[in-house]
């Protein structure tokens, strides 16, 4: 996975005081569509060169579009162009896995053009480019909100 083509990232910060970095790379006619986790080095402040681990997404989960990281750095949520689909990231001394979870509140959603946790990590929204509001308990995912029509379409959220 070259790390010039991807389409969305995000940082993630491990308990073990390690920085990572979330790559996705979109679907093209001659490859899946890919998840790359890279190292930052930071005394050079530069990404590893290779991922140290990769991720092949299925067909059915569309392309990668967006993340947003929990503030613990053990668990992910992509957002993809038909829903999102929740990783934990596990690793043990240093071989990293990405386990995928499903979450049926977050499944076949649509395209959700905005995704955050809450600084503490107890709640997460979405917000859909068809005005689709969403905010979420964490991690048991009781609906808090669920607004159709909140805003014509998101480009940008925060939550506390």
């Amino acid at each position: 996975m070259e790390r010039a083509k991807g389409s969305c990232a995000s940082w993630i910060r491990r308990p073990e005081n390690k920085v990572l970095a979330v790559v996705g790379q979109p679907r093209s006619k001659t490859s899946p569509a890919l998840l790359g986790v890279y190292a930052l080095d930071t005394k050079t402040a530069l990404l590893s060169p290779d991922p140290v681990l990769t991720c092949e997404m299925e067909e059915e989960d569309g392309n990668p579009v967006g993340f947003a990281v929990h503030p613990g750095g053990e668990e992910f949520v992509c957002a993809t162009t038909k829903g999102c689909k929740l990783f934990e990231l596990n690793d043990q001394d240093f071989i990293y896995k990405l386990v995928p979870k499903v979450v049926p509140p977050l499944q076949s959603i649509g395209l959700q053009k905005c995704l955050a946790f809450s600084t503490d990590g107890s709640k997460f929204a979405t917000g859909g480019e068809d005005g689709h509001l969403r905010i979420l308990e964490w991690p048991g995912l009781k609906v808090v909100l669920d607004e159709p029509r909140a805003h014509k379409s998101f480009r940008d959220m925060d939550i506390r």
